[in-house]
């Protein structure tokens, strides 16, 4: 994942996604599911992810 630093200071934040071998949805739908895991572990540390 590309790093980005929207905000000035920002401390970068490491996640591991785990995807298992097996039929793979296209890269849209694998996009949207990172997606939806990035904010969900900035929602259960209570960290602004924007």
């Amino acid at each position: 994942m590309a790093e980005e630093t929207r905000n000035a200071g920002a401390m970068p934040v490491d996640i591991d996604i785990f995807v298992e071998a097996g039929d793979w949805p296209a890269e849209g739908e694998l996009t949207r599911l990172v997606d939806r895991a990035v904010e969900s572990a900035f929602a259960e540390t209570g960290a602004d992810g924007s």
